[in-house]
């Protein structure tokens, strides 16, 4: 399941964009390292779901002919559910 929201307005002068997703996958496939006797093993194990969740903000600035500016940021995070799993993992 995927929802995003997309804002934006804009003027002659500067335009300013965000947008809100969140993101749930479930069945998700995953890469697992384990360490035994200085010994590190890679497996892949289904997880139970996956969750991501973000903000995106981008500000443009066209104040003059050759100049532009734009200052953007994004935050997230992002949460697996491996408990279907062996608690050694």
């Amino acid at each position: 399941m995927l929802l995003r929201l997309r804002i934006a307005y804009r003027t002659e002068v500067f335009q300013f964009m965000t947008s809100v997703y969140y993101k749930q996958v479930n069945g998700v496939m995953s890469r697992l390292v384990s360490l035994e006797d200085e010994v590190s093993t890679v497996s892949y194990q289904n997880l139970n779901n996956s969750l991501n969740q973000g903000l995106e903000i981008i500000f443009t600035w066209n104040k003059w002919d050759k100049w532009n500016m734009m200052l953007s940021g994004n935050a997230y995070k992002t949460a697996s559910d491996g408990s279907n799993l062996d608690s050694d993992l």
